[in-house]
């Protein structure tokens, strides 16, 4: 009986390690895509979901969103270093700030940011790799086994080495989401207060660790960096603890010097405008995105709105 498990954990632990090569394979293959598909533009918009909901790269001339679902910071850090090694004109970063940016949550693991885990490895430099696995060893092995579905979608491409037609095709790069819903159920909204605020640890040391270090990055390299937190509806708004709320503010005041900072939360949004609690729909993109527009265009980051 020991000998057969020994003999199973080892046929695991090799497949897993074959999984990770084709990966990590996958994941160069993208990043030589992104030569030919990130060439011109001024304008990156990074963060997680909040931000590929809430702001259309369409309606801004020479931008892209490069937003992912439960993006953790420090996968947002290195996909900035890796796009501005490809693209030197950049000028802008907007970059999604919010309440739930601090949660715990993002120092624990969920399945979500598991995935990241994998997709963060052919980017990440030795540094990023210890904080991702020491955030926790067990969920950073566990990782690994997400990734056998992405690995067979991955792999046609890698072998035939067909390029790319626009960034979405790229699987760990994102893109901007014009979500079409409508869901203001209490329940869905409870979920993701429970989801966002009520973790142990409260808040993440990573997350402000690598906010700091996309600031530090943007500085060092001239490049202005605008911080929004996009639009909340006021039945989750209502519910966000009040040390969230006290300690994103200390945060914000403490890295607010020469950074733009757009606060969706005082436009004036019906319900028609948002997907669910916590995020725009189509509709409130591009109200907000209009709004962001305006702002840059008030202060001197100009932005030329497309037709």
């Amino acid at each position: 009986m020991k000998k057969f498990l020994i003999k199973i954990s080892l046929n695991l632990f090799l497949f897993a390690i074959l999984m990770l090569c084709i990966k990590q394979t996958g994941l160069k293959y993208n990043n030589n895509q992104l030569k030919h598909l990130i060439k011109n533009e001024e304008l990156i918009i990074m963060g997680d979901s909040h931000t590929k909901c809430a702001i259309n790269p369409s309606l801004i001339s020479n931008s892209i969103n490069i937003s992912e679902h439960s993006e953790p910071y420090l996968f947002s850090y290195y996909k900035l270093k890796k796009i501005l090694q490809y693209n030197p004109s950049v000028k802008t970063v907007i970059l999604g700030f919010s309440f739930h940016n601090l949660s715990g949550i993002y120092d624990i693991s969920n399945k979500s940011l598991s995935e990241t885990t994998v997709k963060c490895m052919a980017l990440a430099d030795y540094e990023g790799l210890f904080d991702f696995s020491n955030r926790s060893p067990f969920h950073f092995a566990k990782s690994l086994l997400h990734t056998t579905n992405e690995v067979l979608y991955t792999l046609p491409n890698i072998i035939t080495q067909k390029k790319a037609t626009k960034l979405e095709d790229l699987e760990p790069w994102g893109g901007y989401y014009p979500s079409n819903n409508s869901n203001l159920n209490d329940s869905i909204i409870n979920c993701a207060i429970l989801r966002h605020y009520h973790n142990n640890p409260k808040y993440s040391t990573l997350q402000i660790k690598y906010l700091i270090k996309i600031i530090d990055l943007c500085k060092e390299c001239k490049i202005d960096i605008i911080i929004v937190n996009t639009p909340l509806h006021t039945r989750y708004s209502k519910m966000i603890p009040i040390d969230f709320k006290n300690k994103f503010t200390d945060i914000l005041r403490s890295i607010s010097e020469d950074i733009i900072h757009v606060d969706g939360n005082g436009l004036e949004l019906d319900d028609t405008c948002f997907g669910d609690g916590d995020h725009l729909n189509k509709k409130g993109a591009q109200i907000f995105t209009n709004h962001t527009i305006s702002i840059m265009n008030k202060t001197k980051k100009k932005c030329n709105i497309t037709n």
